[in-house]
């Protein structure tokens, strides 16, 4: 007898589509904010890196992790490139204005 995996999954898989399209709009979300706080940064000739906010978020958001059962390693890789990829973005957005 063969097994019909994607009936089997179907259910599960259709959750965790439901829970990536909440994890997209969220990033999209958090990336309008960047957006917002590049052009204050730029206003006010603050580097996009703040080595002290960057430990504070991925500090606060293992704990998360942690307090919610989930891999804080994990987390802690996941929120690295966000913050990389939120930095790469200010910087981009800041060096347009000195063209």
């Amino acid at each position: 007898m063969m097994l019909d995996i994607d009936e089997i999954l179907k259910e599960h898989r259709s959750e965790i589509d439901r829970l990536d399209d909440e994890i997209v709009s969220l990033l999209a979300l958090r990336l309008s904010v960047i957006d917002r706080v590049a052009k204050i940064k730029a206003e006010k000739n603050i580097q996009p890196h703040l080595k002290d906010r960057v430990d504070e978020v991925i500090k606060r958001n293992s704990e998360m992790a942690n307090i919610l059962g989930a891999d804080a390693d994990l987390v802690a890789t996941l929120y690295k490139q966000i913050i990389e990829n939120a930095i790469e973005r200010e910087t981009t957005y800041i060096n347009s204005l000195n063209k």
